[in-house]
């Protein structure tokens, strides 16, 4: 790569979207597709727009829920 195609590459890269720029609908489809709530947690703790997203009690309904239904099954559950 040249230095010229470099200095393209970065001045391309700084035009980039960022994460926070989606729409609100994206970053929450984001969240329930989290494995887990300790992700789902520690996102919510990266930023306050993100924070205000998980804060939403509805959306942290949706939030756990996506993620409680994508937990496996284990026999645990049946033990007595």
């Amino acid at each position: 790569m040249f230095l010229g195609e470099s200095i393209l590459l970065l001045c391309e890269i700084g035009k980039m979207s960022t994460l926070l720029n989606l729409p609100r609908e994206i970053l929450l489809w984001i969240y329930r597709s989290l494995n887990n709530i300790p992700d789902a947690l520690h996102l919510a703790q990266s930023c306050k727009l993100l924070s205000c997203i998980f804060d939403r009690p509805q959306n942290r309904l949706q939030i756990f829920l996506s993620i409680i239904v994508t937990i496996p099954q284990t026999n645990w559950l049946f033990n007595k």
